[in-house]
């Protein structure tokens, strides 16, 4: 295998939900690899029947250190595999807690689809400033798919978050970090 893909659901996302959407990927993936050797491997964390708050916390603690188990046997048993690791919304704040926190091996890149993170989480003092090379285990600049038109996150995220006690400004898969910040730290697209 020369490269897998890591893919990490979102809130609320049932076993049915991640196969769909992983099969979905692996086609997309099939379709556009130029080289043969690309696999998909789904993490899946108990989060479908849990409200916001705890699905929170367990992102943040148990779902985390077994993502980067998980990340860790994967780069041991082949250390020229290339690790990709893709997240969905509060994939993404699991994705970033289990690269910053814990020891991963070494992870290639991390592609953030509707991140349900503070705008500024990748910047320096930010939620997630470590995660990235040379301090941390990710290798690439990540790369960040936001949208200025995503109602769940616009309405949804930001009173979930407040219900958990954060200060949740502007989430990341909303916007760009603010200007004046580092952006040669993460690629951003506009969806």
């Amino acid at each position: 295998l020369k490269t897998i893909v890591v893919w990490v659901h979102g809130f609320r996302q049932t076993l049915d939900k991640v196969k769909s959407v992983a099969s979905h990927l692996l086609a997309r993936i099939r379709e556009c690899q130029t080289q043969q050797g690309t696999s998909l491997v789904a993490f899946l964390w108990p989060c479908h029947e849990r409200g916001y708050t705890r699905a929170r916390t367990e992102a943040d603690t148990e779902a985390a250190f077994r993502l980067a188990a998980l990340l860790k046997q994967l780069s041991m048993a082949d250390p020229t595999r290339r690790i990709v690791i893709v997240g969905h919304s509060l994939g993404c704040r699991l994705a970033c807690r289990a690269l910053q926190d814990y020891d991963c091996g070494r992870c290639h890149h991390l592609l953030l689809l509707a991140a349900a993170l503070d705008h500024e989480a990748l910047m320096p003092q930010g939620e997630f400033d470590r995660l990235l090379f040379p301090v941390g285990c990710l290798l690439e600049t990540p790369t960040i798919l936001f949208s200025r038109h995503d109602d769940v996150l616009r309405k949804h995220l930001i009173f979930g978050e407040v219900l958990s006690g954060s200060r949740l400004s502007t989430p990341l898969g909303l916007s760009v970090p603010s200007p004046g910040t580092s952006i040669d730290r993460a690629q951003a697209i506009d969806c």
